[in-house]
């Protein structure tokens, strides 16, 4: 990254009313004095929209960094005319070559860890975890991992010694309001009194533990792949029962449910058509194991992970 002098960072922000872009504008405002290791403070946080036309004419040549968050997300496939590729990967690319034609030195895409091949190990089997590591294939199955990964591609051929890349590919995200399926098991935690205690093993990331990771890419003008998550994977059991404590409410998590949920998705997943995928997806989605091996290399060796998974939880829940 290109020297800013005494005077310190400009960070553009792209997105106006996404979760991730919201809660990252006020980590880093609420954090902006501390100074990085070699880069100093920041001294503006600004957030744009990609919506129309208006940004193109935008002068970019102040800032220093821009964090890319616009976008389609994910969970939106089903919806009629919805184009990844044009929201996610082509208007990525204009963005990118308007930087670094008006000289912004570091480019950050927070991307997606859907740009992994790992849907059939994930869904043959709901005892064998599905592991990715530094050999697991780029090979996305949504039209989302698929947008997100030609983005990448995009951006990787763009970049060089002025133009430095990070590639930001968090897992799932929770944390105070966030989207998705966070709240469709909150909804269901309230309402049941029992859940199975099922040991899956799934890489999660708290939205403020996200956001310093990203604060600290920023700071240090890092480039590169990153694979954030939480110090410890999070069981789906210990999740409901975080969950039923903060808010009081009793829940009993038990193992005698578990051979019920391998028959049940041996037997789905074994049967033809919509229904059986259907059940067998659900059940993976809920009680499956999908994990970034925690030898993938970690340049900031987890210091961005400023709150642990309970301190997480009293947060995500208001308490």
């Amino acid at each position: 990254m290109r020297d800013v002098g005494a005077g310190g960072l400009r960070v553009l922000l792209t997105g106006e009313q996404g979760y991730i872009v919201t809660c990252l504008e006020k980590w880093l405002e609420m954090r902006k004095e501390i100074a990085g290791e070699s880069i100093g403070s920041i001294a503006e946080i600004k957030k744009i929209s990609l919506r129309g036309e208006a940004w193109r004419e935008m002068d970019f040549s102040g800032y220093d960094c821009i964090v890319h968050l616009a976008g389609l997300a994910h969970g939106r496939e089903k919806e009629e005319g919805t184009d990844f590729a044009a929201i996610n990967t082509e208007l990525t690319w204009a963005l990118a070559e308007k930087a670094k034609k008006e000289g912004v030195g570091h480019f950050v895409f927070i991307s997606t860890m859907a740009v992994f091949g790992v849907k059939d190990s994930l869904e043959r089997s709901l005892g064998q975890p599905a592991i990715i590591n530094e050999n697991t294939p780029l090979a996305p199955f949504t039209a989302y991992g698929k947008s997100k990964l030609a983005a990448e591609q995009i951006l990787t051929a763009v970049a060089d010694e002025d133009f430095t890349l990070a590639l930001i590919r968090p897992p799932m995200v929770y944390g105070p309001g966030c989207p998705g399926n966070y709240q469709s098991l909150r909804k269901l935690i309230l309402k049941v009194k029992v859940f199975p205690r099922y040991d899956n093993a799934r890489s999660m990331i708290f939205i403020d533990n996200l956001c310093e990771l990203i604060r600290l890419v920023i700071f240090n003008g890092s480039a590169g792949v990153f694979t954030p998550q939480n110090r410890n994977y999070v069981k789906t059991w210990q999740m409901a029962e975080a969950i039923a404590r903060n808010n009081g409410v009793n829940i009993w998590c038990s193992a005698l449910f578990n051979p019920m949920i391998k028959v049940l998705g041996g037997i789905a997943g074994s049967l033809p058509g919509r229904i059986p995928a259907k059940i067998y997806g659900s059940l993976a989605k809920a009680f499956g194991s999908l994990v970034y091996d925690q030898n993938l290399p970690d340049p900031f060796d987890y210091q961005y992970c400023v709150c642990d998974f309970q301190e997480s939880m009293r947060k995500t829940e208001g308490y």
